[in-house]
């Protein structure tokens, strides 16, 4: 109404009158050098078809046609949303059997839905492997902070808890409902503060399979009595994939004391390949990976005697260093000897000596060593290791040795202030600092005890409650995908006779082609083969061949099933894409094949009936460049197509329609009529060639200016082109840094707010993926476009609205 209303000396200013616009032109010069070649043979029946864009389809005719004649929709809910041909629907092209354009159906989703959402009381983790599951995330994400901390609770317990906040959240009501702290801790975290074992995640309190882990166990010692053969005999030495390197004197520079040499020998002997071993056996990181951004650590000696010195409670602390592209490539290992210079020889758990004032207070050395190697060994895996909340570094180090026999009193003090023991949880950004935070002895004491029980919760709760494990590939598949259930009992053989299976169907089959890019696939039956047997996949140009075996099958129903297993043992196909589920029991199931890498064409097992098979697409909504999404060719196999506006000089045949898709007539460049569809029969060997055509691109601008004279002379004027501001100018605007919408990612996104938003979703991988359909679908579309009539197309309206804003307020300025 504005566009409309703006204008000056009755001159309409902003409804384009003025816009400038670049026309670009496609002109046909000739054809392509090189044609694709085949060669008709006497005996079959061959038919070209002649799209309304001027590509070409040859097909050598079945004796068994209409195979794909029953296909239908696979899911109820998208049968308004499909277009059936068959020979009895005009318009039609020659052998279509079934087409579908649009669906808003996810096969995937439904497939978890309908078989593997079932809840049991069995288990199908043990608590340590989920906590190998929380490392194995933090280790492998791209995100950071509080996004990579929700991604690996999600993940490690199959989002029984979809954040850190709802792990906390479920935590605390636990917390509230429980009559005592020592039942809240046995009954959800399997925590026993009176027994023997110290509650390591390798122990018999996590796991009752487990051996009992106990203070003097819990790091195992094959070497000892340590001798002074123990003490390194080079500057450096190798445990499990690290590289340790020993200093050249002792604390503060001076010459080895004999608790030092006694520590470098137990170091060299045991304790360092036991302790990296147990972190590796508890958290499942080690120094092999090979993301491992440094394999080496210094061993260091200090002795803090002032007691406001910042590390003076420390036993030991590893420093993280050398910080870039979000990685350490620096460790360093520090035994503070303030603590240990009267450690007891004889202890091969590195006790101090009875007569030491400090015997009663300083843990074992063996078990601070396993603690500080945790530290070590995640800072080495894990990017953006100093964002990475305190109590969760510390927490996971107390997992590997277990503190139920030397933090229980801190335990039950947080438990019994619940208010203060949520606000540690919400602490999410404590750094690590050189000192691993140790500037609060008493603070970081509630943090070592307080990520001690939440990941130990996390752990028995996610054991105790997941049920199927689902192991689903996430590219490339959308949020919406065209599926087709697969039934051969339409076919019908070419002379009336009765059909059998296999011998009928010996060396039949039909083609899935693409109607934007003129690739195809032929699926071919074989019934010398047995089912799961294939002849390796042949590609030839824009053609790929799969043949399965169907010699062991009686009926139509079992033919699904042998493309469905013929293309999952095929040689040399694309198995990247392909989907698996993982039962209870651990074993694992293919239920998705990948057939064309580059459509996206697969086979399933049907979500309703597992025991029958569909064909599955990404979607080819209205929005997509290409249509239609699936189109079957079921009188024979394709033998070549051309591209628009190809030509061929196959023989003339018999005039079978001249109509195209459209009930159109079809003319050539000369205005002569083209028939739709000929049916071609050669008496002797007959070489064909189709030509793709070859074309050029030009581009002008065209426009008129507004001419505005800012002078007395007649030369003194300016020029000014006004965008179109009416509803049908303005769109969604460039979303994404590509042309082909169904491959636009992530990483192709323009608009920051649409990033923000794709990022705001990262612990919902399934609602990132809608965003990205939502916007692929809103690319380019203008408000005259939009529709409200469903939630999908709602949220795309949303999209284009806020884009139809921007243009607006840009241009306005």
């Amino acid at each position: 109404d504005v566009a409309i209303g703006t204008n000056y000396n009755g001159k309409r200013l902003i409804d384009g009158t003025y816009d400038v616009k670049t026309i670009t032109e496609t002109e046909q010069i000739g054809w392509e050098d090189e044609p694709h070649t085949i060669t008709m043979v006497p005996g079959k029946t061959y038919t070209k078809t002649v799209n309304a864009d001027g590509s070409r389809v040859i097909i050598g005719v079945n004796n068994v046609q209409d195979m794909t004649a029953n296909f239908s929709a696979a899911d109820e809910s998208i049968a308004d949303d499909t277009i059936l041909r068959s020979r009895t629907m005009p318009p039609l092209d020659c052998d279509e059997g079934y087409v579908v354009t649009n669906s808003t159906w996810n096969w995937s989703k439904a497939y978890k839905e309908k078989n593997f959402a079932v809840e049991t009381s069995g288990t199908s983790s043990t608590p340590q492997q989920v906590i190998k599951d929380f490392m194995s995330s933090l280790n492998g994400t791209k995100l950071a902070g509080v996004a990579a901390l929700d991604e690996a609770v999600s993940e490690s317990s199959s989002a029984i808890f979809s954040s850190k906040a709802e792990l906390v959240q479920q935590f605390m009501s636990d917390l509230a409902n429980s009559s005592s702290y020592a039942d809240f801790l046995e009954t959800y975290c399997d925590i026993n503060l009176t027994n023997a074992d110290t509650g390591a995640i390798s122990g018999n309190d996590a796991d009752d399979s487990n051996p009992i882990k106990t203070a003097e166990s819990v790091v195992p010692e094959y070497n000892f009595p340590v001798t002074s053969a123990g003490f390194p005999q080079t500057s450096y030495s190798k445990f499990n994939g690290l590289t340790v390197n020993w200093p050249g004197y002792g604390a503060d520079g001076a010459t080895f004391t004999d608790a030092e040499r006694h520590i470098l020998a137990a170091l060299n002997s045991d304790w360092m390949e036991q302790c990296t071993k147990l972190v590796t056996d508890s958290l499942g990181l080690d120094f092999n990976d090979s993301g491992a951004s440094t394999r080496n650590i210094q061993v260091e000696f200090t002795e803090i005697t002032d007691p406001t010195h910042p590390n003076y409670d420390a036993l030991a602390w590893v420093t993280p260093s050398n910080y870039y592209d979000n990685q350490i490539h620096t460790l360093s290992l520090t035994v503070n000897m303030n603590w240990y210079k009267d450690i007891n020889a004889d202890s091969e758990d590195g006790a101090l000596l009875p007569s030491s004032p400090v015997a009663n207070r300083v843990m074992y050395l063996d078990r601070t060593i396993a603690h500080e190697m945790t530290h070590a060994v995640m800072a080495a895996n894990i990017d953006n290791i100093y964002n990475v909340p305190l109590y969760i570094m510390e927490g996971s180090a107390e997992l590997v040795h277990g503190i139920d026999d030397y933090r229980g009193t801190t335990m039950a003090s947080l438990l019994n202030s619940p208010s203060h023991l949520e606000e540690i949880f919400n602490t999410d950004f404590t750094a690590l600092d050189p000192g691993l935070g140790k500037t609060d002895p008493a603070l970081n004491d509630e943090n070592y005890a307080a990520g001690y029980m939440l990941l130990r919760y996390l752990a028995k709760q996610s054991s105790e409650q997941t049920t199927y494990k689902d192991k689903y590939s996430t590219s490339p598949h959308t949020d919406i995908e065209i599926g087709v259930k697969i039934d051969f009992s339409g076919s019908t053989s070419a002379d009336g006779s009765d059909l059998t299976v296999p011998d009928s169907y010996d060396n039949q089959g039909f083609s899935i082609l693409c109607g934007g890019c003129a690739q195809y696939i032929n699926i071919i039956f074989d019934a010398d083969k047995n089912v799961g047997e294939a002849d390796p996949l042949v590609t030839q140009g824009q053609r790929s061949d799969y043949i399965v075996g169907i010699k062991n099958i009686t009926s139509q129903d079992d033919l699904a099933r042998a493309i469905f297993e013929g293309i999952a043992n095929t040689p040399e196909r694309n198995t990247s894409n392909d989907i698996y589920v993982m039962h209870e029991d651990g074993s694992e199931e293919l239920v998705c094949v990948q057939i064309d890498t580059y459509h996206n064409v697969r086979i399933a097992k049907d979500p309703t009936d597992p025991t029958k098979y569909v064909f599955l697409k990404a979607d080819n909504s209205p929005y997509s460049i290409f249509t239609p999404a699936m189109d079957f060719y079921d009188s024979g196999i394709v033998e070549a197509t051309g591209g628009k506006g190809s030509k061929d000089d196959a023989p003339a045949g018999d005039e079978v329609q001249e109509l195209d898709d459209f009930g159109e007539e079809i003319f050539n460049e000369n205005g002569d009529k083209i028939p739709h569809i000929q049916t071609i029969k050669v008496d002797t060997d007959t070489e064909v060639n189709i030509w793709e055509a070859k074309t050029i691109t030009h581009s002008h601008t065209e426009g008129i200016s507004l001419v505005i004279h800012d002078g007395t002379q007649a030369g003194q004027r300016n020029n000014y082109y006004i965008k179109n501001m009416q509803t049908k100018a303005l769109t969604a605007g460039k979303i994404f840094d590509g042309d082909e919408m169904y491959m636009m990612t992530f990483d192709m996104l323009l608009n920051e707010s649409d990033r923000a938003h794709y990022e705001a979703l990262s612990n919902d991988p399934d609602k990132q993926e809608e965003w990205l359909t939502t916007l692929r679908h809103a690319a380019n579309m203008t408000v005259d476009d939009i529709l409200v009539t469903t939630v999908h197309d709602a949220n795309i309206a949303i999209r284009v609205l806020d884009g139809a804003l921007e243009y607006a307020l840009d241009n306005a300025t």
